[in-house]
């Protein structure tokens, strides 16, 4: 297939879900809930950082073609990074019995959820619905935005040597806090590019940082601000304002709620679990979207980081939907424009 063929059979949205070709290089940005939007481009950045399938990760500079001069960026976080093989083999660690359908422990479905996400590909998920609306608001208020890509089923939370995952009943490591965290390494540190290989197209505006996510990924703006390396009791980390849609803030209670997502929750977290935002002592302004007739979202587990946004409304925003859909602002453009709003007028 010629790549001209591959970039429009993308655009238009009929990149079938049985392809096993990965898109590369710079594409168009044309999300389908602003197909309007002109001059923006994605550019890939391959990553040395293994999938658990042997491959590559990747992440996706949102930008415009054109760059004059710094401007404000966001790290947006993916939603579906939760996955496990229930019985794997040493010969093919991730070759089983997923819990997950389609399998979200390969560089194939963490792009595919990166291009969903911003609204040029059908999701891969079922119950979800994305069309870009979030960062083609973004976008259209002038924010690029940095995409990492977690295809190792962990809830953003695993790191090597930091935050191991039960390597023994995995049969592979997983790495999602890292690419998580060089997502916004990316942003905020101008030499970490070059560190890893990679080649910023735009210069973040280093007083005009934020992170976001989606679903999933939510979690992985906990982790973000719960690192603290130097062990100095600041975090390492500190966007200008964070926004996350509906997150699952106390992921204990997940495996209550679903007990056949038991033995993966304990395979990643081994009983410590971390990246949720209640347990941040000081949170950035937040605003926090969520449905109470979200079905994925166990009973009970936001309850805590709702009452603690709720005691200063000055500096949070809580948006709550009433439709029983998993992830609000990327389809309602209404939501996305307000949550942007927020993140750009955040002190």
């Amino acid at each position: 297939m010629t790549r001209a063929l591959l970039l429009t059979l993308m655009l238009s949205g009929c990149w079938k879900l049985e392809r096993t070709e990965i898109p590369d290089g710079v594409v168009s940005f044309a999300p389908a809930a602003n197909p309007s939007l002109e001059d923006w481009t994605v550019t890939e950045i391959e990553l040395d950082l293994e999938c658990p399938d042997g491959a590559n990760s990747r992440l996706y500079v949102v930008h415009p073609a054109s760059v004059d001069g710094p401007m404000p960026a966001a790290v947006l976080y993916h939603s579906g990074s939760f996955d496990f093989v229930s019985a794997p083999n040493a010969a093919d660690p991730t070759g089983g019995a997923h819990l997950q359908d389609p399998p979200r422990l390969n560089s194939e479905w963490g792009v595919r959820m990166a291009y969903a996400t911003l609204g040029m590909y059908p999701p891969p998920l079922n119950g979800e619905v994305h069309e870009g609306a979030l960062p083609a608001a973004l976008a259209d208020a002038g924010v690029a935005m940095v995409l990492p890509v977690n295809c190792w089923g962990d809830l953003w939370h695993n790191e090597p040597g930091a935050a191991d995952n039960d390597f023994e009943a995995d049969l592979f490591f997983r790495s999602g806090r890292v690419s998580a965290e060089w997502g916004y390494r990316l942003l905020a540190e101008p030499l970490f590019a070059e560190a890893i290989g990679a080649d910023l197209p735009f210069e973040p505006d280093p007083d005009a940082l934020y992170a976001i996510g989606l679903g999933e990924g939510g979690r992985a703006v906990g982790e973000l601000l719960a690192i603290d390396d130097d062990g100095d009791g600041t975090p390492d980390y500190a966007p200008r304002a964070i926004a996350v849609d509906s997150m699952i803030d106390d992921i204990a209670r997940l495996p209550e709620a679903q007990p056949a997502t038991a033995a993966g929750i304990d395979r990643i977290f081994q009983g410590e679990y971390s990246g949720g935002l209640r347990g941040i002592s000081r949170l950035p302004p937040t605003v926090f979207v969520h449905s109470p007739v979200d079905a994925v979202i166990p009973s009970g587990s936001n309850d805590s980081i709702l009452s603690k946004l709720e005691t200063n409304p000055d500096k949070h925003r809580i948006i709550e939907g009433i439709a029983a859909l998993h992830v609000l602002s990327n389809a309602d453009v209404q939501i996305a424009s307000d949550v942007v709003d927020f993140l750009l007028a955040a002190e």
